[in-house]
């Protein structure tokens, strides 16, 4: 799939990279968590997703060694290690443990294997103590949601309602094998639902979900086969509206494909766009990306900020209700993670005394705040002049 290739042509860059672009005007940096640090007496030697509220409060997902062939794998804060192996959680024994997200009420999202094969449970979690504990329905691989039962989970999220959605795999009463959105309680889509008329299968079938409104708006993305493209993502959407689609124009850019939007808390959108350079030419280097946002396009490939000139790869990753849009991108030499107005780090930066190398994933909060998770740290970059203006 074309996700795929966009994430090794960032990972080469990163490779690449010898450069520094760190924005230190805009941001001030910190260093939540690195390798070799102990958290609860436990040292971290990798991280994977990071997560932010609006609050600044920072969890992690990071692995560690536990003595094991496999290593493990828990959920972190700053000082404390949230959910970690060997932990029990309505009688059942953790494995390893991932991170969905946090809202601003300091509620969790989380997920953590179980057993000694490949059972899953997804849940909301609040702190009590030094321990976290579930809250409402735990759902576990098996389980059964109108009909459909859970074969695995893939993507998940938690708004300020409290409410956690999440992808899975499932097999439905006749036998049938599909990917659907539930929320604990209920199907929200599955194969062959329909969006404004288009149905989730063949060329739209679901691909990715990527985030959650306070409203309960869901956005994701689709994949199939286009001509020219092979396997692609095809289209972006809430569970209410088709936000593009191959073929459309979109501020006179002709889209080949959409994919990878975002909603914020109250529901601003952004999406990106693939479209040729040049002329009846489908090659990966005849491609440009754009990043559509709530007023038109926010950047695409040979746009310049901060001095640094994006070529292929330019997506959302993150929005806010003030429409400010967290993009990563990739430039001649390495990626990073901008807003329309400046980088926020890009590989080869030291920030904080801390060299960056690569990103997992990041996300913004209303402040215009920026978590992020690199190969061997978790940093926080806080903007300067939205905290001036709200002191």
């Amino acid at each position: 799939m074309r996700s795929k290739i966009l994430v090794a042509h960032f990972c080469l860059a990163a490779l690449l990279t010898s450069y520094s672009y760190a924005a230190e005007s805009t941001y001030k940096y910190e260093v939540v968590a690195q390798t070799g640090v102990k958290i609860d007496g436990i040292t971290l030697i990798g991280f994977d997703n990071v997560a932010m509220n609006d609050l600044d409060t920072v969890v992690f997902s990071a692995s560690y060694n536990d003595g094991s062939y496999a290593g493990a794998s828990g959920v972190f804060s700053r000082n404390h290690a949230l959910l970690k192996k060997g932990d029990i959680v309505r009688g059942l024994t953790v494995g390893r443990s991932f991170i969905c997200g946090i809202n601003d009420f300091n509620e969790l999202g989380l997920t953590f294997s179980y057993g000694t094969g490949f059972s899953t449970a997804l849940g909301k979690f609040v702190r009590h103590g030094k321990s976290m504990v579930p809250e409402g329905r735990l759902i576990k691989t098996g389980d059964a949601i109108d009909g459909l039962t859970i074969q695995s989970f893939r993507e998940c999220a938690i708004n300020d309602m409290g409410e956690i959605v999440f992808s899975a795999d499932y097999v439905d009463s006749s036998g049938g094998l599909g990917i659907g959105v539930f929320t604990r309680n209920r199907v929200l889509l599955k194969a062959g639902s329909e969006v404004e008329g288009v149905p989730l299968s063949g060329n739209n079938a679901f691909g990715r979900l990527y985030g959650l409104s306070d409203s309960g708006t869901v956005v994701f993305d689709t994949i199939g086969y286009l001509p020219n493209l092979g396997g692609t993502q095809t289209g972006a959407f809430t569970q209410h509206k088709v936000l593009a689609l191959p073929g459309e124009t979109i501020d006179d850019i002709p889209l080949l494909t959409a994919f990878s939007p975002a909603i914020s808390h109250f529901g601003r959108l952004a999406f990106s766009g693939e479209y040729t350079i040049q002329p009846n030419c489908y090659s990966y280097s005849c491609m440009g990306f754009a990043v559509f946002g709530p007023d038109g396009v926010v950047a695409k490939t040979g746009d310049t900020i901060s001095g640094i000139t994006f070529s292929n790869s330019v997506v959302p990753i993150g929005i806010n209700d003030r429409g400010v849009v967290l993009m990563q991108a990739n430039f001649r030499g390495g990626y990073g993670l901008f807003t329309k107005d400046s980088v926020v780090a890009a590989t080869g930066d030291t920030l904080a005394g801390f060299q960056v190398e690569g990103f997992v994933n990041g996300q913004i909060n209303e402040f215009g705040d920026v978590a992020f998770s690199s190969f061997e740290a978790i940093l926080l970059a806080k903007h300067k002049n939205t905290h001036e203006k709200h002191k």
